[in-house]
């Protein structure tokens, strides 16, 4: 288990909330009460934040229908059909 100030800790909320794990109530009040920042962030919340986004952008991606390849290559025309695999692939030429 990691520990981090308070600061880190909304940061990490708000953080959470923008990936869509958190409610916007809880984000709004921690942007209604403001506190002084440290100097740097501490080596546990940097990994804690880099753990939340590559989790949690991939993961939104997904949510919003960010990785539909066939729709995207019908969509721009940069795909054709795969050798008997029923994948598309990108055509690059």
């Amino acid at each position: 288990m990691l520990t981090v100030s308070r600061f880190e800790a909304n940061l990490l909320h708000l953080l959470y909330y923008f990936l869509g794990r958190e409610p916007i109530e809880r984000a709004a009040r921690l942007l209604e009460n403001r506190m002084s920042p440290p100097p740097c962030l501490s080596r546990p919340a940097v990994q804690l934040v880099q753990d939340a986004l590559a989790k949690g952008c991939p993961e939104r991606l997904a949510r919003r229908g960010g990785w539909r390849v066939a729709g995207i290559c019908a969509a721009k025309k940069l795909c054709r059909a795969g050798s008997g695999s029923g994948r598309r692939r990108p055509s690059w030429g």
